[in-house]
């Protein structure tokens, strides 16, 4: 079943075009329209089983989903793992979409509705492409402009498309979680195997400049502690900078991937430890490589935790311990703190 950080990431946000489609002045087809409501591409289903591939192409960028066996990959990504449900639910609102009216044909008005081939100048448009397991193509379809419309209490969107070897655009209802941008696929956040409410204690070592324990005593505890804090004069624990902390780890996401390598130095970096708890600990190894900031993370559960807990740490560490990730750069100035920093002036009165 998918956690809730999951389903969050399912519903992909994209730009909905602000221009309303009703008043684009392209004319339809014909007055007409014998298929009103029909789906669009009704054999896109028919044998899902041998979909292959999922290539989604903007002018600016191509993202390549693999299937080997019965997981999806990230071909720019070394085959990366993607979230199989955000491909399925793809091709399954792809098979969805309903007829609405033919729009135009003449080629001149394909910027406007942007269905203009992706290779063209400031072309808005993305190429969506599926093909079988013999390499033939089952959909090569132009997504164009889109505006989320209420029917009741059910969300739609109008859509321009086009087939890519057909010169008639159309326009069409449904919705699509549509994106080319790698993070969109994959699970978040990194260390998804904790939830930030399940948090008993984070540990930062700053490689020998001192470290920073953040901890709290009972679950339901609203407020975490700071341990072997000295209070200045005038100073108070400003405690909404501690609670941050370990909500920031558990929520952390990784901008982009790559596979482990022999040749990175972890000694002279971070290590946030994070403690849950159930009886999870993650270790979570930070350093800077030029001006990226890099991680590598490995989880290990208590011998008391439940047979099934200690399944999930060592599939998390399954699916983990090949990759490195890269970070945003603001995180490792977060972590890079002392004791003093959680320190604010006492409110004057």
């Amino acid at each position: 079943m998918l956690n809730a950080k999951t389903l969050r990431k399912l519903i992909v946000v994209t730009t909905i075009c602000a221009v309303p489609v009703v008043l684009i002045a392209v004319k339809a087809g014909g007055s007409a329209i014998k298929n009103r409501h029909a789906l669009f591409m009704p054999g896109l289903l028919k044998k899902p089983d041998q979909i292959a591939k999922v290539v989604l192409q903007d002018s600016k960028r191509t993202l390549t989903l693999v299937k080997a066996g019965d997981v999806w990959q990230v071909g720019e990504k070394n085959n990366y793992p993607v979230l199989r449900e955000k491909v399925e639910e793809l091709i399954y609102s792809l098979a969805d979409l309903r007829v609405v009216e033919p729009k135009t044909s003449n080629k001149e008005y394909y910027k406007q509705l942007d269905v203009n081939d992706i290779a063209e100048a400031d072309s808005q448009a993305v190429l969506i492409t599926i093909t079988d397991i013999y390499n033939d193509a089952i959909v090569k379809l132009y997504i164009g402009k889109r505006e989320g419309i209420n029917l009741g209490e059910e969300y739609k969107e109008n859509i321009f498309v086009r087939r890519a070897n057909e010169d008639q655009a159309w326009l069409v209802q449904g919705v699509i979680p549509l994106s080319n941008d790698f993070r969109d696929w994959v699970e978040q956040p990194l260390l998804g195997i904790i939830e930030s409410d399940q948090i008993k204690r984070v540990e930062i070592d700053k490689n020998k400049a001192g470290k920073v324990t953040i901890t709290k005593e009972k679950q339901e505890q609203e407020d975490f502690s700071l341990t072997n804090v000295v209070l200045k004069k005038d100073m108070v624990l400003d405690l909404d900078a501690v609670n941050t902390v370990p909500f920031e780890m558990a929520e952390l996401e990784f901008n982009d991937v790559r596979p482990a390598s022999n040749n990175l130095d972890w000694n002279n970096g971070i290590t946030a430890t994070l403690e849950t708890f159930p009886g999870v600990k993650v270790v979570l190894n930070m350093i800077k490589d030029g001006d990226k900031v890099l991680a590598k993370v490995q989880a290990n559960a208590s011998e008391a935790s439940k047979p099934e807990l200690q399944q999930k740490v060592l599939s998390f560490n399954q699916a983990k311990s090949a990759w490195v990730y890269e970070l945003s750069p603001d995180i490792y100035k977060e972590l890079a703190l002392s004791n003093d920093d959680f320190l604010k002036p006492k409110d004057v009165e």
